[in-house]
């Protein structure tokens, strides 16, 4: 595995990964996990093809590098959220894979 991973996001602002000490988060645990460590992932409005006048994001696309570790550990606690189901927020290892994802994203009407 490659040190570091490509993460895309589809929001258009930016969001922030938040990693617990917790392998597997509990929703009815009493108290949240503490948080170990955060990354802030580019939204969409940062891709350099976004203007304030376009309003269309569907094919616009932030990135942001991440350690892979981090990536791997975030993406098995939260596997299961509307962001990884949609493919809203994805990485990819490999830059020639990264652009056609961009490319995939574009040609598909949201």
């Amino acid at each position: 595995m490659t040190s570091t991973v490509t993460v895309l996001c589809r929001l258009v602002s930016d969001i922030t990964l938040q990693l617990s000490e917790s392998d597997i988060l509990h929703q009815d645990a009493p108290s949240p996990a503490p948080v170990i460590r955060s990354v802030m992932l580019n939204g969409a409005r940062t891709d350099r093809r976004f203007t304030p006048e376009h309003h269309n994001l569907t094919h616009c696309t932030g990135s942001t590098q991440v350690s892979a570790t981090f990536w791997k550990t975030w993406l098995k606690q939260h596997k299961n959220t509307i962001l990884i189901k949609k493919r809203l927020i994805f990485a990819e290892s490999k830059a020639d894979q990264t652009e056609r994802s961009i490319a995939e994203l574009g040609s598909k009407v949201a």
